[in-house]
This record gives C-alpha cells, structure tokens and sequence, in this order.
C-alpha cells in the first residue's frame, strides 16, 4: 500500500544517474586493467581476468546506479489536484490530470503513473513512489490514508 498523493506534495530525482556514470567509469577502468595484463601475462590468465572483468564491470555499474537511487533531492511539488475529492483537505492528486512543479525541467510536468484500482475522477489516483513525465518521484504523502494496486502507467 502506498500514501495517497494530494496538492502540494513534494517531488524529488534521484542520484541514480550519476550513480550509473561513477559504476560505469569503474567498470571501464576494470576492463582496460585486464587489456593490459593481456599483454603482460599470459593467454589463460588474461581469459580468466577478462571473465572476471566482464561480471564485475556489470556489477560495477548496477551497484553504481542503485547507491545513486538511495540519494534523492527534493525537486518542486504537486501544484494542480483534483477539483472536488480531498485528502486530508488537501486536493487529491491523479494521473495525466495533476501537474508538478519540477525545478529541473520546464513546462507542466503532469503525474505520468497510479493505482490501477483506485480512481479519482475516473482516472488513476497517484500514490507516494510514482513517477511523473519528467521522471521525478512522489516523495511526499499522507501518512493515514493508503491507496493499494498495481501500478498504472
């Protein structure tokens, strides 16, 4: 169950690009250190250090997107809702109908994901964790009402 969205909830991003980029650079210094001993040592030892490069470039950079996804900053807030359904007297927000305030895009950034279950004039409401177009996340909610489902996207 996630916290249902409302009108002025915060949005934020996620380090998990740059996370990506610090894991990818890694993996490549991994494998051109195995370029090299290819040329320093021997055919069968350069095999098994190019295998071994491979799984951990791999890991290297999944690890480096998944550290950089546990860092978010805050980005704007949920600035249009519903007209008429409220939670915790606060405008519910929705799919494609509510827009978010993003600081690091321009233009209305409408909620783009919400539970396929649960509807707020009769489109998906939109639940702390889901995305909007930009790729910011909901990140603020209402801490006593819960909204279950899939994820409508």
């Amino acid at each position: 169950m996630f916290e249902a969205a409302r009108f002025g909830d915060e949005i934020s991003h996620t380090g998990a690009l740059g996370g990506f980029l610090i894991g990818a650079v890694l993996g490549i210094a991994l494998i051109a250190t195995v370029a090299i001993a290819t040329f320093t040592c021997g055919f069968g030892v350069a095999l098994l250090a190019g295998l071994a490069a491979g799984v951990g470039g791999s890991l290297l950079t999944a690890a480096g997107e998944a550290i950089g996804s546990m860092f978010s900053s805050p980005s704007g807030t949920i600035i249009t809702a519903s007209p008429n359904v409220y939670i915790n007297n606060r405008k519910a927000a929705h799919v494609e109908k509510s827009i978010g305030a993003c600081e690091k895009h321009p233009g209305p950034i409408r909620i783009a994901e919400g539970s396929t279950n649960v509807f707020i004039n009769s489109v998906a409401a939109a639940r702390k964790g889901d995305k909007l177009t930009c790729g910011a996340t909901i990140s603020g909610g209402s801490n006593n009402v819960f909204i279950g489902g899939g994820r409508y996207r």
